[in-house]
C-alpha cells in the first residue's frame, strides 16, 4: 500500500502546478485505482480550473485525508453536514475555499462544486 500511495503522491507532485481539468481528471483515475472513489461533477471541475496552484495544492491534500468513514461521521473540524434533504457536506479547503461533498455509496465521494466563503455569506444572508 505504501507503494502505491508513494506513486499517487509522485504523480500529483508532477502535474499539480496544471490546473488543466484533462490533468486533474487524470489524477482522479489514478485515484480511482487504489482508494476510494472520488467523482468530479462538472461544476468542480470547472472551479478547479480557476484555482491558484496553492489553492489546487490544498485541494488535493485536503482530499487526500478524507475517507467515505471520517465524511459520514462528520470527523474534523474541517468538515460539516448541511441542513439539506440530501446528505451534502462543506469541506474546508483552506481559509476560503469550501467543497460541497456527498458520499454517493460506501466507498464513493463526488466533489459538487467549490465554493468561497464570501458566495457562502451571500447565500446565507438571501435566506434569512
Amino acid at each position: 500500500m505504501k507503494l502505491i500511495f508513494q506513486e499517487v503522491k509522485n504523480f500529483k507532485s508532477k502535474f499539480i502546478r496544471s490546473v488543466s481539468s484533462a490533468k486533474i481528471l487524470e489524477y482522479v483515475s489514478l485515484i480511482k485505482k487504489y482508494m476510494y472513489k472520488i467523482t468530479m461533477h462538472k461544476r468542480s471541475q470547472v472551479a478547479l480550473d480557476t484555482l491558484t496552484t496553492e489553492e489546487l495544492n490544498s485541494f488535493w491534500q485536503v482530499l487526500d485525508k478524507l475517507t467515505v468513514s471520517g465524511v459520514n461521521n462528520g470527523l474534523g473540524d474541517n468538515i460539516v453536514k448541511l441542513k439539506t434533504e440530501e446528505p451534502l457536506y462543506l469541506l474546508k479547503i483552506d481559509s476560503n475555499i469550501r467543497a460541497i461533498i456527498q458520499v454517493t455509496a460506501k466507498d464513493e465521494i463526488e466533489v459538487l462544486d467549490l465554493v468561497t466563503q464570501d458566495t457562502l455569506k451571500m447565500f446565507s444572508r438571501a435566506s434569512k
